[in-house]
């Protein structure tokens, strides 16, 4: 049995030795951001609205004439036609509304994406951890075969208790080599996410501080982007109902012979909105949509609302269950393994019962790596909810 812990201790040492570069979260999160086509693209739209913003007093091109008729020399004439000064007041401020509503769209992609690297890095930390047990948990199971076959071969053990152990080796290294696989594949994902050529080991599964334990639902991004909506669709009305106003027509006709008897004109005129009913038909649909975006907004907060109760249920349920195993489960894991492995020794404990036992000391402890990996992602949950 003390050359079964000097073993472990040795793969503990060996680990520590061949050690591979780590990378952090924020490095991950860090290279993710600057790299991201969803960020880029959603930076795009937002310089793409301040640039419409220019178009705010899009004023129509002038409409030059030349002119000769029998009655009066070649005259030039100059038109320009303008919306009423309502129309460019209030169209600027839906510009600028939609801008706010595209930098509200970059929020909310930010944080998903945030969202998203931190569940991926925190199950490629958990699936590291997880390995390290089952790895320590295949080294011992692989000795007490070994060392069951010999006892078998010499006569102390009967071939059930041989053939146990065997059989108990093979079920825990093949959950050894599945979770091998996990963790290669989850780091693949972030190697594929952040560029990085080399391979590259996580940072070790530890309990996250929770900024806030209360969810502002109000500051959520989602939320933010909502209500943003209403103003737009609310600036959208305003404008729309801005473009029944007159448009202004202002006109200047010159003669261009220096020895023409005709003086110069000037004219100035409006547009009379007399065709109603496209107008109507505008402000309805307009009013329309922003009952729309409200609809929406109410939604928007109950889903919050709801995701922000079961994030706390869950977040609570979690933090009880990790203190337990902090409090007792893993001290009773140690305390259960070294009874078991005292039993054993003075012969007051058969074998199976035994491999029985170690397997559910491990079983505590990886029951707790589970229950630390559920705990952070509750807390990823209330940060996300919480706009962080």
């Amino acid at each position: 049995m003390k050359k079964i812990i000097l073993y472990i201790l040795f793969i503990i040492s060996c680990a520590k030795l061949f050690a591979q570069q780590t990378i952090t979260e924020q490095q991950v999160i860090d290279t993710i951001l600057n790299n991201n086509y969803l960020l880029s693209n959603a930076m795009l739209k937002i310089d793409a609205q301040r640039a419409l913003q220019k178009t705010s007093w899009n004023i129509s091109d002038p409409e030059i004439f030349v002119e000769q008729n029998p009655f009066e020399s070649l005259t030039l004439s100059v038109e320009q036609t303008f919306d009423f000064p309502s129309q460019y007041i209030k169209q600027g401020q839906l510009n600028r509304e939609k801008t706010a509503l595209s930098e509200k769209e970059y929020a909310v992609t930010k944080s998903e994406l945030l969202k998203n690297i931190r569940l991926l890095y925190l199950q490629a930390q958990y699936a590291s951890a997880k390995l390290n047990y089952l790895q320590l948990q295949d080294s011992v199971f692989n000795q007490i075969k070994d060392a069951s076959a010999k006892s078998f071969e010499s006569g102390n053990t009967n071939y059930l208790e041989k053939i146990f152990a065997e059989t108990k080796y093979g079920e825990m290294h093949q959950q050894f080599i599945n979770e091998q696989a996990e963790l290669v594949k989850l780091k693949k994902q972030i190697s594929i996410l952040t560029a990085i050529q080399y391979d590259f080991a996580v940072t070790e599964l530890a309990k996250l501080n929770v900024k806030n334990d209360s969810i502002m639902i109000l500051q959520n991004p989602s939320y933010l982007y909502a209500e943003q909506n209403v103003k737009v669709t609310q600036k959208q009305y305003e404008a729309v109902k801005a473009q029944v106003m007159p448009d202004i027509l202002l006109g200047y006709t010159a003669p261009l012979k220096e020895d023409a008897v005709y003086t110069p004109a000037y004219k100035a005129g409006i547009s009379i909105p007399l065709w109603v009913n496209a107008y109507s038909g505008n402000n309805a649909a307009a009013k329309a949509e922003i009952a729309i975006a409200e609809n929406n907004l109410r939604i928007q907060e109950r889903n919050l609302i709801q995701q922000k109760t079961d994030a706390l249920t869950a977040y609570y349920g979690n933090e009880q269950t990790v203190r337990y195993y902090e409090k007792e489960g893993l001290p009773n894991a140690t305390e259960i393994t070294k009874t078991a492995m005292r039993l054993k020794e003075s012969g007051e404990i058969d074998f199976m019962n035994y491999l029985r036992t170690l397997n559910d000391a491990f079983e505590i402890q990886l029951n707790y790596i589970e229950a630390l990996r559920n705990y952070n992602s509750s807390v990823i949950e209330i940060d996300y909810l919480n706009g962080n």
